[in-house]
């Protein structure tokens, strides 16, 4: 296959259909029997952050939109696990992906170059793959591919960050607080041992480094609905003094008067359809603390006993607040209430397929992303995406502190971020020397602190669509993927929707509220509480003395046309009916603006002429509006500035074997409200019209749209001529300039048949039918040469070994032959007959089966299916046909 990409998570399959749509032909091999990963496994309260959800765009929107179509809605972030399912196999069959269930990796054959050569599954599938995309949540490709990785945290002093190593036990979310819990069988007494789910772990400096990573658990889907409940019981091998700490907290609680409900130890969020997403919440609830260290490196059967152990305490856990004595009677009846679902997860009893691995192995490539880039503290140039959750680490290990109880590693309270931040590609690739040809866009080469900020699901998706993109032009340009050139990779994430972060729009004058030429009349509040905005703050009006206050953006211009720009940040508590005039040449416009929505980006006004001098302004007021207006920043493009235009070759091949088309995408940067006619020229050994349908030479780009395609469909013929190239350049415009691309060139590739004969003939004897035709037997074995060409074999030796043989094998008339699997505009068929007039195939009257694939040829064994002694004469043959 083209790509091979390993982990049916949400992040495989979103990579699996970008470079499906992008015309490769792709693998996707899937451990379990179920796509999605944790999306469709329970975690139906998608982490979006505290940002809004535009940064999530591409092909990770469109799975939220179609999500959003099931339920009658706009993009969904909120939803049932079979729902995210139906969606994620929809979109895979669409894209013709080819999907491989039920199997895991065993072993990698490298090449020379460090290149992955093959992988092998444990039933002894063999993939190979020009390119390769590990996404799975654990890194096993990454790791068995020699690729250098990590586990756990790093000290806070390796890469100066604050927030990594081990932390202040009780400093953060998620702990005992003021409760105080005896950790020892008998209370207060060392010798007689710890209890359960209390580790003996030593209590370590803060900021040290440690192999622990975050605890894991499941997301469960609970229904109170009756109808559709299965009733929660006991665990295998379930011990309730597993569950004494449990017991204690409660009974501290009780005492110190506290009123209980299920909140206080589990997350309820609720899903449609009377559906819960149960997570993690308070000192002791369903994550598993201190179980999950050794997941990482634990081979496919322990893993498989990891797992049983968190679904058995977790259920256990269940069952205990539902049925323990020492649990209040309200909190009891409250999980009695609940049950799992039984159209969820229905072939696994209502319980989620996918253990939530939070973090496991992390690549160290040669950029690793810190603490700083979460902060926006540090410039990317190679973004691929953004993400925009605090860097949460929930709690690592349950320590013995001062002879109680403490919970330590949780950051969530204490890691928030400013914004969307960047992700560069040079963190989803390896090192130089290690691997050339494998993209990594789970296990990232991130710190551990960093990567609590990374792990979210609709960054996982965002990732995997830009590492398939970067799959693919990598194999069009036939270099590895640290030679890829970004900046081409940049304009077809643009082309396909991708966000990529501020610095790319950002060109113009820009005005932040803080700065001169910024007049503020009336009484504003300076506010960093909501996130996407520009420079260091923005302005809230307080909500109060409305018609009082405004914010004048008075940039200094020189005369012409500009197009304009305002930014905000988004809340439900903002106004929807902001006034905002824009002042120029024009006189007077007002405009009305909803700031609940397109937070965090330049949202366009209009393109006006302006004078010279800083006459011309933007006003932001708060007349008559219904909630709290934002003042943030406002930006002058000019428009009498040429926009850059580039164009690539987006699928640098096409072919006449089945017409498989190529295309170019043409690019624009800057403004987009109106349509844009780009004009080229077109060069090359193909003739338009006559190698490929007919092209007019210019393409328009939509008002709205960054991009436009031209397509390049090969017109299929039998003549013998080779490759045939075409280039597109673009042609010089009055209203547009060139980009960093201004041509690119497409192979249209040869049929395979005529492929195979312009290696095999002569030009010479290309032009004489006896010697290269379908028919002619040049090396007088008597293989014509369209059988030798189906068969792999040489039509110029006649002595070459492993040509077709007969045998009886099994009592069965056996015929056994190779398949040139490049061959693929010829059938190959066995048929049977017992009188050599009538011929008959298929699996009625032939067993046929691959006995082995080099990746250049199949060994077919075909076994005829009645016993030989069953009639008097039996023939196989092989039918060979265009």
């Amino acid at each position: 296959t083209d790509i091979c990409i390993y982990g049916g998570t949400s992040g495989g399959v979103i990579a699996a259909v970008q470079a499906a749509r992008m015309g490769r032909s792709v693998s996707l091999v899937v451990v379990g029997n179920h796509l999605g990963g944790m999306t469709s496994g329970g975690l139906g309260q998608t982490d979006v952050g505290s940002f809004g959800t535009d940064y999530i765009q591409g092909v990770a929107r469109e799975f939220y939109t179609r999500v959003g179509q099931k339920y009658g809605t706009g993009a969904r972030f909120t939803f049932e696990p079979h729902v995210a399912e139906t969606v994620f196999n929809e979109m895979a069959a669409e894209a013709g992906v080819k999907i491989y269930t039920n199997q895991y990796l065993v072993s990698v054959t490298t090449n020379a170059d460090t290149s992955i050569a093959s992988i092998t599954m444990n039933n002894g599938n063999v993939f190979r793959a020009k390119m390769y995309i590990d996404a799975s949540y654990e890194g096993d490709l990454m790791a068995k591919a020699g690729v250098s990785y990590t586990i756990g945290r790093e000290a806070s002093s390796q890469y100066g960050e604050n927030l990594n190593g081990v932390r202040a036990p009780n400093s953060s979310g998620h702990q005992f607080g003021s409760v105080v819990v005896n950790p020892y069988v008998v209370t207060n007494d060392p010798d007689s041992g710890l209890l359960p789910l209390v580790q003996t772990n030593s209590v370590l400096p803060v900021g040290s480094a440690d192999n622990r990573v975050q605890a894991y658990n499941f997301r469960i889907c609970l229904t109170q609905n009756a109808d559709n409940k299965i009733p929660i019981t006991a665990p295998t091998n379930y011990d309730v003094a597993q569950y004494e700490l449990l017991a204690r907290y409660i009974q501290a609680l009780v005492a110190k008067g506290s009123s209980l409900s299920l909140a206080n130890f589990m997350g309820i969020y609720s899903m449609p359809n009377g559906k819960t997403d149960i997570n993690n919440n308070g000192p002791i609830s369903t994550d598993f603390i201190g179980e999950s260290d050794t997941y990482a490196e634990a081979d496919h059967a322990t893993r498989a006993k990891i797992w049983q152990a968190h679904k058995n305490y977790i259920q256990g856990f269940f069952y205990f607040l539902a049925n323990d004595s020492r649990v209040p009677a309200s909190l009891r009846n409250q999980m009695q209430a609940y049950g799992f679902c039984r159209d969820e997860f229905s072939d696994n009893g209502g319980w989620p397929y996918e253990l939530y691995v939070r973090e496991a192995r992390r690549m160290v490539s040669d950029y690793v992303i810190t603490q700083s880039n979460c902060l926006r503290q540090t410039e990317i140039s190679d973004p691929i995406g953004l993400a925009t959750y605090a860097m949460d680490s929930h709690n690592c290990e349950r320590l013995v502190v001062n002879g109680h109880v403490e919970n330590e590693g949780d950051t969530y309270n204490i890691g928030g971020v400013p914004g969307a931040w960047q992700i560069p590609y040079r963190s989803i690739i390896p090192k130089k020397g290690q691997c050339r040809n494998l993209l990594v866009p789970w296990c990232v080469s991130a710190s551990h602190i960093a990567f609590g900020s990374l792990r979210m699901e609709p960054v996982f998706m965002i990732v995997s669509q830009s590492a398939a993109t970067a799959a693919c032009l990598a194999m069009d340009d036939n270099v590895s993927v640290q030679q890829l050139d970004y900046a081409k990779l940049r304009l077809q994430l643009l082309a396909d929707h991708q966000a990529l972060g501020e610095t790319i729009a950002d060109n113009g004058i820009i005005l932040d509220n803080a700065d001169p030429g910024v007049v503020i009349s009336g009484d504003w509040t300076s506010s960093k509480s909501s996130g996407g905005y520009y420079g260091t703050n923005y302005l809230h009006d307080g909500n109060a003395a409305k018609g009082t206050k405004s914010v004048r953006f008075n940039p200094m211009l020189t005369a012409g046309n500009y197009g304009v720009y305002l930014r905000w940040t988004t809340d439900p508590n903002r106004a929807s009916n902001v006034p905002v005039d824009v002042i120029s040449a024009n006189g007077t416009n007002t405009f009305s603006f909803n700031q609940q929505q397109n937070g965090g980006q330049w949202n366009y006004i209009g393109t006006f002429p302006f004078n010279a001098g800083t006459k011309g302004c933007v006003v932001v007021r708060t007349t008559g509006t219904s909630g709290y207006v934002i003042a943030d920043a406002a930006r002058f493009v000019s428009a009498d500035i040429l926009q850059p235009v580039d164009v690539i070759a987006s699928r640098a091949d096409a072919n006449k074997w089945q017409t498989r088309a190529g295309w170019f995408t043409v690019v624009r940067s800057g403004d987009t409200t109106a349509p844009l006619t780009v004009n080229y020229i077109l060069s090359g050994t193909a003739s338009n019209g006559v190698d490929y349908l007919p092209l007019d030479g210019s393409v328009v780009i939509p008002a709205g749209a960054v991009s436009a395609k031209i397509t390049v469909t090969p017109i299929a013929n039998n003549i013998v001529e080779g490759d045939r190239t075409i280039t597109v350049t673009l042609a010089e415009s009055t209203n547009y300039n060139f980009g960093t691309f201004s041509n690119a060139t497409i192979t249209i590739h040869e049929m395979p048949l005529a492929a195979w004969q312009l290696d095999h003939f002569t030009s010479t004897e290309l032009a004489d039918s006896e010697v290269s035709g379908d028919a002619a037997d040049p090396n007088h074995d008597g293989f014509p040469n369209i059988a030798e060409y189906a068969l792999g074999l040489d039509p110029k030796n006649a002595n070459e070994s492993g040509k077709p043989f007969v045998s009886i094998q099994n009592n069965r008339l056996t015929l056994t032959f190779s398949r040139a699997k490049a061959a693929m505009d010829v059938a190959v068929n066995v048929e049977s007959s017992t009188n050599l007039m009538n011929w008959n195939s298929g699996p009625d009257y032939v067993d046929d089966s691959v006995v082995a694939d080099d990746g250049e040829k199949e060994i077919h064994i075909a076994q005829a299916k009645i016993p030989v002694e069953s009639r008097p004469m039996a023939f196989l043959r092989l039918k060979i046909s265009r």
